[in-house]
């Protein structure tokens, strides 16, 4: 009498305990105990076998489907923390409340690109026969394959290929997704763990748990999944513009792996400081071309990849030129402004008529015929920053030059005033420390820079209330702070809503009975802007000791700046946090800084180049975000919404549904600015 195995499914005599075609024992218990036993029946048909794989989405086991008389891979719907089983019994037990929730949408759509993936009939794409609802959950039917990723070939195989081994891999797999993007949905999850190489030199893209239908024009909500290395920015957020460009960005970080063996950077890190390193620096011999198609795929910003995998195909095979995403940036910064520029003079002209032409003709002569310095005295820590946008400008604005003059920061005011009135001195400074009667020298910026900017309400934060007070119109602030509450959530007591002041805030039982911690403390330079929390001002401290109470665990709560915030989320890993906000009503303080002034001393023509400038990088700062230290916030909306983006993670607190970008923008609405 034969059996069949329920690992390789091959028949061999009853009589046997053990398979002798895979050694596999017979009742041997799954590997863990949420599993289902081999043995057990889905559908009426499929006895399932041992377990292939499992993770955050489900379970894929082998199985053998009894009426096609076939091996098959069937995939159970698992998503790891919504859902549990009892060990030896087959339904899925679904935990209640906000986790039954997510599960059940998670269900729906789980069902729904199986519909859709089970219509695809391509080389490149696992085949889907089946799929049913069973035990309280989902389950696919899929073919089995036969080889290995491309993540594990790759630790076999010295950890990298060579580039025509690499195109033999990712090209077909370019073809499966080409072939999925026809049809409105994208992988979201292309990886090496996802890439199949089976035998007979086929390429096989698997694991469609993430897929999901593409919009690419709008913004809508989806979970949040990713794998670190290959997801693109826009993945980390639940509220995204997600299109074939998502699955790009992943072909390319696959690239990258297969051809560098370095596992490519996560995107998140990148926004913060982008240091990836260009493939052709570890891997020498990598041919130009593909050197640059790998980078412009891994382009941060969705705008700057190619568009489709078929742009991306076409430029591996030869038949169309990529330029680097890096001068493609430099491109469109230039027609950004150039665009800016015309829509502005097209407005102007029709409301200011013939006059308008006349004067500003006028003035681009006297700008032009300029041959003197501008100078912009730049404090050390800064110049990098503003020695970027003074380049672009430059580009962009024939005849109108600038001259970075760099500053030690401990002694620049003293230098700004000592230069003061000197054909070579300052005609562009930051006067945050100056004094009324030292800003005597400062130019009024109403007529020639503010009133150009537009709708301050919409466009920037803050500056509206600004220039209401008539001493704040000699100078432009660039930046602004607002204070945060951070929890140490090792040591301080989960908030249940919105903070209401700081009596609210308390330590643990545990921590309040050893006595060895404090309940929180203030940064000093945010004292002032947090009083509408009945903060005790003796509790204030440096940002120094702040940081490290926190780091020690000796702190419930940490009343900060964007600074230090930022500080505590990359760099340290004793602390656990989360960020909190103040109720509605909490009216905290936004701090102006980094004030741009013009000298009224200087010559009328460096003055309107000066004006120019400081039009230029006020309203260029969410191009030049991820340059800048990002210790302050810019006053740009655009600007915080792309830093927004960045950190939407980190600012998002577990107090509230809403996702970190609504949450801090909301805030920020609320806050008003220093008088």
């Amino acid at each position: 009498m034969q059996k069949r195995c329920l690992n390789c499914f091959k028949e061999y005599d009853a009589v046997y305990e053990v398979c002798p075609h895979c050694g596999f024992v017979e009742g041997t218990p799954p590997k863990e105990l949420y599993h289902l036993h081999p043995g057990e029946i889905l559908h009426g048909k499929y006895i399932v076998g041992t377990v292939v794989g499992y993770g955050g989405f489900g379970i894929i086991y082998r199985v053998w489907d009894a009426h096609m008389e076939q091996a098959v891979a069937i995939k159970e719907y698992f998503p790891s923390g919504l859902v549990n089983r009892t060990p030896g019994q087959r339904d899925v037990i679904v935990y209640s409340g906000k986790s039954q929730e997510i599960f059940e949408a998670g269900l729906e759509r789980y069902l729904l690109e199986a519909r859709n993936m089970a219509a695809f009939s391509h080389p490149n794409i696992v085949s889907l026969f089946d799929f049913f609802e069973e035990n309280n959950t989902a389950y696919i039917v899929m073919e089995l394959l036969d080889g290995i990723s491309l993540k594990t070939y790759l630790l076999q195989n010295e950890g990298k290929l060579s580039c025509e081994e690499m195109l033999e891999v990712m090209l077909p797999i370019m073809d499966a997704l080409e072939e999925m993007h026809k049809h409105n949905i994208i992988h979201r999850d292309v990886s090496p763990d996802n890439i199949f190489l089976c035998t007979g030199n086929r390429m096989k893209l698997i694991d469609f748990g993430a897929a999901r239908f593409s919009d690419s024009k709008k913004e809508e909500t989806r979970s949040i999944v990713l794998k670190p290395g290959y997801a693109p920015p826009e993945q980390y957020r639940g509220k995204s513009r997600q299109g074939p460009f998502t699955d790009v960005y992943a072909v390319g970080a696959c690239m990258y792996r297969a051809v560098t063996g370095a596992m490519p950077e996560e995107s998140l890190n990148r926004m913060m400081e982008d240091t990836l390193k260009e493939p052709k620096e570890l891997e020498p011999d990598l041919p130009d071309d593909v050197n640059t198609i790998i980078l412009k795929a891994m382009a941060l910003s969705p705008e700057y990849r190619f568009q489709t995998i078929r742009d991306m195909k076409d430029a591996l095979e030869g038949k169309k030129t990529v330029t680097s995403y890096q001068v493609e940036i430099k491109k469109r910064r230039r027609l950004s402004r150039i665009a800016a520029v015309v829509a502005f003079v097209g407005v102007a002209a029709i409301a200011g008529g013939l006059y308008y032409g006349v004067v500003n003709h006028t003035r681009l002569l006297r700008v032009s015929n300029y041959k003197g310095n501008v100078n912009f005295y730049v404090p050390e820590s800064q110049v990098d920053y503003y020695k970027t946008i003074e380049q672009d400008f430059e580009m962009d604005n024939d005849g109108e030059d600038i001259t970075i003059v760099a500053v030690p920061d401990d002694s620049y005011k003293e230098e700004v005033l000592a230069d003061a009135g000197k054909e070579e001195g300052a005609v562009l400074f930051f006067s945050d420390t100056f004094s009324e009667e030292e800003m005597g020298m400062a130019e009024n910026l109403q007529k020639p820079v503010v009133e150009k900017l537009g709708d301050l309400e919409h466009n920037f934060y803050y500056l509206s209330e600004f220039y209401k007070t008539e001493a704040n119109q000699k100078c432009l602030p660039l930046n602004f702070s607002v204070p945060l509450i951070v929890e140490n959530t090792k040591v301080g007591v989960k908030m249940s809503g919105p903070v209401q002041s700081a009596g609210d805030l308390d330590l643990k039982p545990k921590r309040k009975k050893k006595g060895n911690a404090a309940v929180y403390k203030i940064k000093d330079s945010v004292a002032a802007q947090a009083e509408a929390l009945s903060v005790d001002a003796s509790q204030t401290v440096d940002s120094e000791t702040g940081i490290q109470q926190m780091t020690d665990n000796t702190l419930g709560y940490y009343i900060t700046d964007w600074a230090d915030y930022k500080a505590l989320v990359t760099n340290t890993s004793n602390v656990e946090t989360d960020i909190l906000y103040p109720a509605e009503k909490v009216q905290m303080t936004a701090k102006m800084c980094n004030y741009l002034s013009i000298s009224e001393d200087a010559h009328i023509q460096a003055r309107m180049i000066a004006e120019d400038f400081a039009q230029y990088i006020i309203n260029s700062q969410a191009a030049y975000l991820s340059s800048f230290q990002e210790d302050v916030l810019p006053v740009n909306r655009d600007a915080v919404e792309s830093f927004t983006n960045i950190w939407v993670l980190s600012l998002a607190s577990s107090v509230s549904e809403e996702d970190g970008k609504t949450q801090f923008t909301q805030y920020l609405d609320q806050c008003t600015p220093e008088k």
